[in-house]
């Protein structure tokens, strides 16, 4: 609310993973990078992320950025079992009207 989408990105930036992730369902993702909002809508979807049984995990190691193409692979909290994965899209920044 009170926010402008931006032209899409391939990449967001997560130095010090101080990227804050917030599920919405299992299509719909936002990532907060201080005022900006990132929306993900991995390709597919994410089946299984709602249910906050799983979390996402990325295996790409030394890496500042997440970006479109990245898989990440849902893994059960309790189990740490993988359950699936999901492919990010571009990211639609929204940012605050001046």
């Amino acid at each position: 609310q009170g926010r402008t989408a931006g032209q899409p990105t391939n990449c967001v930036p997560n130095l010090h993973g101080q990227v804050k992730m917030n599920v919405i369902d299992d299509g719909t993702i936002l990532f907060r990078d201080g005022s900006t909002v990132y929306l993900q809508r991995p390709a597919g979807g994410c089946p299984g992320l709602e249910s906050r049984g799983y979390t996402l995990v990325s295996r790409r190691v030394g890496q500042h950025q997440i970006c479109q193409g990245d898989i990440q692979e849902l893994v059960d909290l309790q189990t740490g079992i993988q359950g699936g994965s999901c492919v990010f899209s571009e990211f639609v920044p929204y940012r605050k009207a001046m």
